[in-house]
């Protein structure tokens, strides 16, 4: 049986710049990540494309990360978290700037 990557070795190969470390890390993550987003946001457009900056943080800042020593999946369900609750915040604050502004003066 073949050994499978940790998290944070298949982050080492990310820091490389090796895809395919990349696309093993998101296949065993995408799913758990794409549920959480959805529990913040109703869209499913925007939890996909959340999702999607996620992995194209973590692909820019993998070597950053990778000094930090920290646990990649506790980053990529916080950063995952953090985005969908930003773009939620965006949401209600449009709702409510739109709200006041259809109040009667």
């Amino acid at each position: 049986m073949p050994h499978e990557p940790t998290a944070e070795q298949l982050l080492a190969g990310i820091a490389q710049r090796d895809e395919s470390m990349l696309a093993q890390l998101y296949d065993r993550t995408a799913p758990n990540l794409y549920a959480l987003i959805c529990e913040i946001v109703s869209e499913q457009d925007a939890a996909r494309e959340i999702l999607q900056e996620v992995f194209i943080r973590l692909w820019r800042d993998a070597k950053r990360l990778q000094a930090g020593g920290g646990s990649v999946v506790v980053w990529l369900t916080l950063e995952a978290r953090a985005k969908a609750a930003d773009w939620q915040r965006g949401r209600n604050g449009l709702r409510a700037t739109a709200h006041s502004r259809l109040q009667p003066l």
